[in-house]
């Protein structure tokens, strides 16, 4: 246990400490920057303090345009106007993938695992490198995201969303966790940004299972971008021809983004998805890396 720390710590140091790491984090933080800034000069047009004037006795009342323009509705995960959200989405894998996703690739070609498995079992080598993977994947996003949210709140007021102007919320009853949209806000801005600094790692490790496999470090990076995008496309053209009363959403890149979602988000869907794709990902670590990979 002492050796799977000190390796797994090592390999954090190599993937946090490195320029590939605030390449990946720039990326996906450009876009998240870009999501707030127009978000906020959105908001600026309307001024929410604003009240009404009650011209029969004179008293203010409240405004109840308040809740059409909300923190909720004008972080990442809630814009749904600008090209600089849809970007941050599409984006996820290749930026998560950036850190450290590609490192087993070009040890492998270099050479230099034959160095590691001489001093280091293989087992508990892959074991920290997986799990330094993850934490890059899961890191470059949650630095994308914390950034977006501080300067959203810091601009944009906390108003509780109203159900009957869902047209400008795009939440509907039924998808997931959109009851707690409108009775417990900012825990659903939580779980959503959780949910999507947790696919930060599940994307990093597809890149890294993709290097068991492929030797290009482009395609180890882009492979799971460009899969993202092709089920996308192949989900569309299913629906369109199944002609489904309830289509789900199954593409990661969709249900992650919460006000965009093409089709239904459903828990099940979601769970079901994630698992598939870190089933893919640690079972070729154990059968292709620790198992039959050959130096």
């Amino acid at each position: 246990m002492k050796t799977f720390f000190r390796v797994a710590g090592a390999e954090c140091r190599k993937a946090f400490c490195s320029k590939a790491f605030l390449l990946g984090t720039a990326l996906l933080l450009l876009f998240s920057v870009l999501s707030a800034v127009y978000m906020i000069e959105v908001r600026a047009s309307y001024n929410p303090g604003q009240v009404l004037a009650n011209q029969a006795d004179g008293q203010l009342a409240h405004n109840p345009d308040l809740p059409l323009f909300t923190f909720y509705n004008s972080w990442v995960g809630g814009d749904d106007l600008s090209l600089a959200a849809a970007l941050f989405y599409a984006l996820l894998p290749v930026g998560a993938a950036l850190p450290f996703g590609w490192s087993y690739c070009t040890e492998r070609k270099s050479g230099y695992l034959k160095n590691i498995y001489t001093r280091v079992d293989k087992k508990t080598y892959l074991a920290g490198k997986t799990l330094a993977v993850f934490l890059s994947g899961a890191g470059t996003v949650a630095v994308s995201l914390g950034v977006n949210l501080l300067l959203v709140l810091a601009k944009v007021p906390l108003v509780t969303p109203f159900a009957g102007y869902n047209f400008y919320n795009h939440i509907y009853f039924g998808n997931l966790w959109a009851d707690l949209y409108f009775t417990a806000p900012g825990l659903y801005v939580l779980l959503y940004a959780v949910l999507d600094v947790f696919y930060g790692g599940v994307f990093a490790l597809l890149s890294f299972a993709v290097g068991f496999y492929l030797p290009s470090v482009l395609a180890v990076v882009f492979v799971p971008f460009l899969l993202t995008l092709a089920a996308g496309y192949g989900e569309t053209a299913l629906y369109t021809a199944w002609a489904a009363a309830a289509p789900v959403e199954w593409v990661p890149s969709y249900f992650l983004h919460p006000q965009v979602p093409h089709y239904q988000v459903m828990g099940w869907a979601v769970a079901l998805v994630t698992v598939l794709l870190l089933a893919f990902a640690l079972l070729t670590v154990c059968f292709r890396g620790v198992r039959h990979e050959t130096l």
